[in-house]
């Protein structure tokens, strides 16, 4: 007489707290480096806005009679009806991370080398907040 021997499918309790184990230190691993990622992605879309609005102020200093003052901030040169959308120099810019910046602040950070590491960040609104100057020496 043969017996049947019965296979046992699906995993023990110790396969799977070593399986959440390892999901658990991955994640912990993992997740405060997605959050710098993050972080300096924005902090790099603030310095592409910056380059964009430098540029565009430079091109219309160069081709416009009058210059620009460079204590303007961005939300008085940019939007509906005002100076560098009229020139069309930033038609479909957004640059809503630098609205009040001014063109002096706008330079100094897209000179910077270092300006990724100086740039802060508001963490509600992911709006530009402040540059401070770091001497490294």
């Amino acid at each position: 007489m043969k017996l049947k021997s019965k296979k046992k499918k699906g995993f023990t309790l110790i396969e799977l707290v070593a399986v959440v184990a390892i999901l658990a230190i991955l994640a912990a691993v993992l997740v405060p480096s997605v959050g710098g990622y993050i972080t300096r992605s924005r902090k790099a879309a603030v310095i592409t806005q910056c380059r964009e609005f430098v540029n565009a102020v430079e091109t219309y200093d160069l081709t416009a009679k009058a210059k620009i003052e460079k204590t303007k901030k961005v939300s008085d040169l940019v939007g509906d009806g005002k100076v560098l959308t009229n020139a069309d120099l930033l038609t479909d810019t957004k640059l809503d991370k630098i609205q009040e910046i001014t063109i002096e602040k706008a330079r100094e950070i897209n000179a910077d080398d270092g300006a990724l590491d100086k740039i802060k960040i508001n963490k509600d609104t992911h709006i530009f907040e402040s540059y401070a100057k770091i001497d490294n020496k």
